[in-house]
C-alpha cells in the first residue's frame, strides 16, 4: 500500500481533503515518473515532496535519498516535514552544507549508486551550469537509475523557459496547477487587493529633476557644451521637467552661457586637452627626439638620437615601402604596407622638435589624408627623418 494512505491521523485531518483532489493525483504521478510540479506557494509542495520521499524509503531500505535546495532553511524545513507527516526517523536524516565539488557530492559522499530518489526544490533555477544541471549531468555521466521530483512555484511564464528547466533536469510529466485551475480554487484564501496612492509623487518628481541635472553635468564635463545644450533644451520640452525648471532663474542663466558658448565654436574638452597633451609633450621631449636648438645639424645619421634610431629600425622592421607620395617641408610622405596585418597605409615620417609648426603639421595632415586614394587604412607619425 502506498505511503499516501499512511499519513498520521493529525495530518490526515488538515490534508486529507487537498490528497482526495490534486495532490494525490500529482504525488500517483510523481512515484513512477520523473515529474516537474508546478504548485502556488501554500498547497502542498512540502507534502507531496514527503510522500514520494517516505514511499522510496520504504521501498528501497538500503537506497539514499537526496532532497537538494538552495538554502539550508528548506532542507531543514523538508527534514521537520518527513518526520512529522510521514515519520520518518530524524536520526536517519542529515544536512549536507559547505563548500563541495559537484562530483564529491554525488559520487563521493554520497556513493551515486546508491541513490533512489531527488528531490529538487526550487527547480526554477535550474538553467545554464546552476548546480542542479550540472549534478543531473553527471548523474546521468555514471549512469544510475533514480527518479527526480522537481518542484517549484513559478515555473516560468513562457513556454521556452518551462521547456528549458525540463530538459535540464530529465523531466518527463509536468504537473501545472495555477490559483485559477478548478481543484485548485477550493482551496485558495479570498485576497482583497487595495491600491494605495502614492503621496510623495511632488517629492519625487523634484529628485527626478534633480538626477536629470546630474546627467547634463556629466554630458558637460565629458562630451562637452552641445550634447549638455542639446539634452537641456530637450528635457525642457516635456512637462515635468519644464514645471520645476522652466522658469528657475539659473537655468536660464546657465541656457544663456551655454548658447554664447556655442555661438563661439564650443571645442570639445577633450580634443582640446589632446592637442595640449599632444604639444606639451613634443615641447618637453626636443632632446630626447633628436632636436636641438633649431638647427638642421641631428639630420645626419652620424648625429642621431638613440630614439630616432629605435624608430628608424621599427619602421623598417615593421613596414615594406610601396612607393613616395610626396615630399613636404618636414618630412616625407609613403605608401606602405605593413608586414604583419598586410593592410595598406600612408606613413609620414617627420622630424620632431625644432620648430612648433613642425607639430602642427601632425594635426593638419589628418585632413589631407583624407584626398589620398586607394584605401590607405591609417596614418603612422614616425619620430625621425626619412632619408
Amino acid at each position: 500500500m502506498l505511503a499516501v494512505m499512511q499519513l498520521k491521523e493529525k495530518d490526515l485531518q488538515l490534508s486529507e481533503s487537498i490528497l482526495s483532489s490534486t495532490n494525490y493525483i500529482i504525488i500517483m504521478v510523481a512515484l513512477f515518473t520523473n515529474t516537474l510540479v508546478a504548485l502556488p506557494t501554500g498547497l502542498g509542495k512540502t507534502l507531496i515532496a514527503a510522500v514520494v520521499m517516505y514511499n522510496y524509503f520504504r521501498w528501497f531500505p538500503d537506497g539514499k535519498i537526496v532532497f537538494a535546495a538552495p538554502s539550508r532553511p528548506l532542507v531543514m524545513q523538508q527534514i521537520e516535514a518527513c518526520h512529522n507527516i510521514v515519520g520518518i526517523p530524524q536520526e536517519w536524516t542529515i544536512d549536507m552544507t559547505g563548500q563541495f565539488s559537484h562530483t564529491e557530492q554525488i559520487s563521493g559522499t554520497c556513493l551515486a549508486k546508491h541513490l533512489v530518489c531527488l528531490v529538487i526544490d526550487e527547480a526554477h533555477r535550474a538553467s545554464g551550469n546552476y548546480s542542479y544541471c550540472v549534478a543531473i549531468r553527471e548523474l546521468l555521466a555514471i549512469p544510475v537509475q533514480l527518479r527526480i521530483l522537481a518542484l517549484t512555484a513559478t515555473s516560468g511564464s513562457k513556454q521556452p523557459a518551462v521547456q528549458h528547466i525540463i530538459d535540464n533536469l530529465q523531466i518527463s510529466a509536468l504537473e501545472y496547477r495555477n490559483e485559477s485551475d478548478p481543484d485548485v480554487i477550493p482551496y485558495v484564501h479570498d485576497r482583497k487587493i487595495e491600491l494605495i496612492e502614492n503621496r510623495y509623487g511632488e517629492i519625487e518628481a523634484c529628485f527626478g529633476g534633480l538626477i536629470t541635472l546630474y546627467h547634463i553635468r556629466k554630458l558637460l564635463s565629458s562630451h562637452g557644451i552641445r550634447p549638455a545644450y542639446e539634452m537641456l533644451e530637450e528635457k525642457l520640452k516635456q512637462w515635468s521637467f519644464a514645471r520645476l525648471m522652466g522658469k528657475n532663474e539659473d537655468i536660464r542663466k546657465i541656457k544663456l552661457l551655454m548658447q554664447q558658448s556655442l555661438s563661439h565654436g564650443a571645442p570639445s574638452p577633450k580634443l582640446s586637452k589632446m592637442l595640449e597633451v599632444l604639444v606639451d609633450h613634443f615641447k618637453l621631449n626636443r632632446s630626447f627626439f633628436g632636436g636641438g636648438g633649431g638647427s638642421d645639424s641631428g639630420s645626419s645619421s652620424d648625429s642621431e638620437s638613440p630614439r630616432q634610431k629605435i624608430s628608424d629600425r621599427r619602421y623598417k622592421e615593421d613596414f615594406e615601402e610601396i612607393q613616395c607620395l610626396g615630399h613636404g617641408t618636414y618630412g616625407t610622405i609613403m605608401k606602405c604596407k605593413h608586414k604583419l596585418d598586410h593592410i595598406e597605409y600612408v606613413v609620414k615620417r617627420i622630424k620632431v622638435g625644432y620648430h612648433d609648426r613642425e607639430v602642427k603639421s601632425i594635426y593638419s595632415w589628418s585632413d589631407a589624408s583624407q584626398k589620398i586614394p586607394d584605401g590607405s587604412a591609417s596614418i603612422f607619425c614616425d619620430a625621425s627623418e626619412h632619408e
